[in-house]
Protein backbone atom coordinates (compact mmCIF):
# COMPACT_ATOMS: atom_id res chain seq x y z
CA UNK A 1 0.00 0.00 0.00
CA UNK A 2 1.37 3.48 -0.74
CA UNK A 3 2.10 5.68 2.13
CA UNK A 4 3.53 9.40 2.05
CA UNK A 5 5.72 10.20 4.47
CA UNK A 6 7.62 13.23 6.08
CA UNK A 7 10.46 12.31 3.33
CA UNK A 8 8.30 12.46 0.68
CA UNK A 9 7.40 16.58 0.97
CA UNK A 10 9.94 19.12 0.68
CA UNK A 11 8.52 22.60 1.39
CA UNK A 12 9.78 26.10 0.77
CA UNK A 13 12.24 25.00 -2.43
CA UNK A 14 13.35 27.15 -5.05
CA UNK A 15 13.38 26.50 -8.32
CA UNK A 16 14.30 29.42 -11.15
CA UNK A 17 11.97 27.54 -14.59
CA UNK A 18 9.95 24.58 -14.47
CA UNK A 19 13.18 22.38 -16.36
CA UNK A 20 14.68 23.19 -12.97
CA UNK A 21 11.53 22.20 -10.51
CA UNK A 22 11.17 19.28 -12.57
CA UNK A 23 14.64 18.12 -12.48
CA UNK A 24 14.50 18.57 -8.59
CA UNK A 25 11.08 16.31 -8.07
CA UNK A 26 12.76 14.17 -10.43
CA UNK A 27 15.65 13.45 -8.67
CA UNK A 28 13.73 13.41 -5.35
CA UNK A 29 12.08 10.20 -6.67
CA UNK A 30 14.95 8.31 -8.14
CA UNK A 31 16.68 9.09 -4.57
CA UNK A 32 13.43 7.42 -3.21
CA UNK A 33 13.57 4.52 -4.95
CA UNK A 34 10.40 5.00 -7.04
CA UNK A 35 11.93 5.74 -10.57
CA UNK A 36 14.92 5.26 -13.09
CA UNK A 37 17.47 7.68 -13.17
CA UNK A 38 16.37 8.28 -16.98
CA UNK A 39 12.51 9.20 -16.10
CA UNK A 40 13.78 12.82 -15.82
CA UNK A 41 13.64 12.76 -19.51
CA UNK A 42 10.47 11.44 -19.85
CA UNK A 43 9.21 13.99 -17.95
CA UNK A 44 10.65 16.77 -20.05
CA UNK A 45 9.29 15.35 -22.59
CA UNK A 46 5.68 15.15 -21.16
CA UNK A 47 5.48 18.62 -20.67
CA UNK A 48 6.82 19.03 -23.73
CA UNK A 49 3.38 17.50 -25.05
CA UNK A 50 1.21 19.46 -22.97
CA UNK A 51 1.20 21.34 -19.60
CA UNK A 52 1.04 19.68 -16.59
CA UNK A 53 0.07 23.01 -14.49
CA UNK A 54 -3.51 22.14 -13.20
CA UNK A 55 -4.47 25.95 -11.97
CA UNK A 56 -4.41 27.45 -8.43
CA UNK A 57 -0.45 27.24 -8.41
CA UNK A 58 -0.52 23.30 -8.85
CA UNK A 59 1.15 21.20 -11.31
CA UNK A 60 1.82 17.28 -11.55
CA UNK A 61 4.40 16.54 -13.55
CA UNK A 62 5.06 13.20 -15.54
CA UNK A 63 6.73 10.93 -17.52
CA UNK A 64 5.34 9.73 -20.67
CA UNK A 65 3.96 5.73 -21.75
CA UNK A 66 7.55 5.58 -23.35
CA UNK A 67 9.27 6.13 -19.97
CA UNK A 68 6.37 4.30 -17.79
CA UNK A 69 9.49 0.95 -17.81
CA UNK A 70 11.78 3.17 -15.83
CA UNK A 71 8.73 3.21 -12.87
CA UNK A 72 10.07 1.44 -10.21
CA UNK A 73 7.45 1.59 -7.65
CA UNK A 74 4.37 3.87 -7.15
CA UNK A 75 5.32 7.23 -5.26
CA UNK A 76 4.94 10.67 -5.26
CA UNK A 77 6.93 13.92 -4.15
CA UNK A 78 5.11 17.03 -2.93
CA UNK A 79 7.26 19.92 -3.20
CA UNK A 80 6.25 23.64 -2.49
CA UNK A 81 7.85 26.61 -4.35
CA UNK A 82 6.65 29.57 -2.06
CA UNK A 83 8.43 32.17 -4.57
CA UNK A 84 6.03 30.56 -7.40
CA UNK A 85 7.70 28.97 -10.34
CA UNK A 86 6.50 30.10 -13.83
CA UNK A 87 4.81 27.21 -15.56
CA UNK A 88 4.31 28.93 -18.83
CA UNK A 89 1.73 30.96 -20.48
CA UNK A 90 1.76 33.35 -17.03
CA UNK A 91 1.18 29.99 -15.33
Amino acid sequence: MFQLSVQDIHPGEKAGDKEEAIRQVAAALVQAGNVAEGYVNGMLAREQQTSTFLGNGIAIPHGTTDTRDQVLKTGVQVFQFPEGVTWGDGQ
